[in-house]
């Protein structure tokens, strides 16, 4: 394997590992992999360097920059070592050897703070290297091990850290056990490695004689089976597309939640059982309260994002026996099938809604939403798919004008409001088109000279079938409808002189 075609991500580095078979290919790969978790310590040993021993305990600026650089090169070359034009052998040595270094340095230079956790942190390297196929690195941290561990006994025993001989021997009883089981790991792994390539050597010396075999005797018969697998592959691929059609049929694509017509087809189905064995069951509409706002001023990557945590969180605060659906942009169907009374299911959602309620962490960004919620009752609140699915879309939009955040059982009130606030705005829709707006100027005084120094104008409706109505009924409407924009202008081309 070519350098240009290694992989440069560790997720890719180790998928690459586990699927050759390459000794050499294999200590490549695990070489880059060490500079890869090389490099980044390095650089913020650093970091830490500098700031540990300037910023905090205030040494000298050359003395810590120097040793700031130092780390600062390690990085460098660390990071520089994969490009190397060296065979895989030489790269594991000079690896092997900088990571010794490396131990050397962390022993004399922060002994003090560390103490003989030091060992600690050289058995960790050793372990590590136990996993790598070549034995070089085992070879290089064991004796930098023994030699740091020499180095603390003879020369830093009477330092504040000091545990006393039984210590020492118990560190070097467990550097002779580690290096054992690495020098085990190791056999076993070249074994395996070696039995994986020869297995696969004798499949490819049995394949090209097969091969052979079909090219001079089978050829026809060769070209039937290619055609009956390619047959097989056109089949299989028509199954998993049938498949795929099928869940994109009838599963949302963002979140992965039954779709509006997954969900209809249920309700269908509950209707169509109830005729047969009488029983009931609430639908709730559930609609993210300012969703526009977050993909407005978030932009709409973070808001599929957004919709997605709310889909798991959603999905997550149910019961197993329910079902949960996306049946719109930010709307979602929840159908409870369950046999429980309406306190019951009041207290279910309201937990919902109070988990809704909390904070959403999205990449680098926390949104806090809430959500409206609207239900309806079979068959008390409608007895066919139609009228079901109206009221609870009715009472999910008057959960909206109380406020939002609130949880809203159907009336059949509501029915009522519903139709007359529908004929409230074709009525302000054929107003703004009939003239039937006019203007009143309210004066307005200055206290200290009692004089006029402006009018307010304000704006009326006399309806020929509502008579005067109020602004306070018929502005909010206008907002709801977007047709406040056009008023504003009128007003505004009225009011000019």
């Amino acid at each position: 394997m070519k350098n240009n075609n290694l992989p440069k991500t560790i997720t890719g580095i180790i998928k690459a590992i586990n699927k050759t078979t390459d000794i050499n290919t294999i200590s490549e790969l695990e070489n880059i992999l060490a500079c890869h978790f090389a490099a980044p310590l390095m650089f913020i040993g650093s970091l830490l360097h500098y700031c540990l021993y300037y910023m905090l305990l205030h040494e000298e600026i050359t003395y810590v920059l120097k040793d700031s650089m130092f780390l600062f090169l390690l990085s460098l070359v660390f990071i520089l070592i994969p490009y190397f034009k060296f065979n895989a052998t030489i790269k594991t040595h000079l690896i092997s050897l900088l990571y010794s270094i490396i131990l050397i340095y962390i022993t004399i230079k922060f002994y003090t703070f560390m103490g003989s956790s030091i060992l600690t942190l050289s058995f960790i390297a050793f372990s590590i290297s136990m996993a790598r196929i070549t034995r070089t690195m085992q070879i290089y941290i064991g004796i930098t091990t023994f030699f740091i561990g020499m180095y603390i006994a003879l020369f830093l025993s009477k330092m504040s850290y000091d545990m006393g001989s039984h210590y020492y021997v118990l560190q070097i009883s467990f550097f002779f056990l580690l290096f054992f089981i690495g020098y085990m790991v190791h056999t076993i792994t070249i074994s395996r490695y070696k039995r994986i390539n020869q297995l696969f050597i004798k499949e490819l010396e049995r394949s090209e004689e097969m091969e052979g075999l079909y090219e001079e005797v089978f050829a026809t018969e060769e070209e039937l089976h290619q055609q009956y697998d390619q047959l097989n592959a056109n089949n299989k691929q028509i199954k998993l597309n049938e498949e795929t059609l099928i869940h994109l049929a009838h599963f949302d694509s963002l979140t992965d939640l039954p779709n509006r017509k997954m969900i209809m087809d249920r309700l269908s189905l509950l209707i169509e059982n109830s005729s047969k064995t009488p029983n009931s069951f609430y639908i709730a509409f559930i609609d993210i309260d300012n969703f526009k706002k977050v993909n407005d001023t978030m932009g709409h990557y973070i808001g599929d994002m957004f919709i997605k945590s709310a889909a798991i969180r959603l999905k997550n605060s149910i019961h197993e026996s329910d079902i949960i659906g996306r049946i719109g942009g930010d709307e979602f169907a929840l159908i409870v099938e369950r046999n429980i009374n309406e306190e019951s299911v009041y207290h279910f959602i309201e937990t919902i809604r109070k988990n809704f309620s909390k904070p959403f962490h999205i990449e680098s960004s926390v949104i806090k939403s809430s959500a409206s919620i609207g239900v309806a009752i079979y068959p008390k609140d409608g007895e066919d798919i139609v009228e079901l699915i109206k009221n609870a879309d009715t009472s999910m939009y008057k959960a909206k004008e109380r406020g939002k955040n609130v949880i809203q059982f159907f009336k059949s009130s509501m029915k009522q409001e519903m139709l007359e606030k529908i004929n409230l705005e074709n009525k302000l829709l054929k107003a703004y088109h009939t003239h039937e707006f006019y203007l009143v100027f309210q004066p307005i005084y200055k206290l200290d000279s009692m004089k006029i120094r402006g009018f307010e104008a304000l704006l009326r409706w006399n309806s020929p079938d509502l008579g005067m109505v109020s602004p306070e009924k018929f502005i909010p409407i206008a907002e709801e409808m977007g047709l406040i924009i056009s008023l504003g202008e009128w007003v505004l081309r009225e009011a000019s002189p």
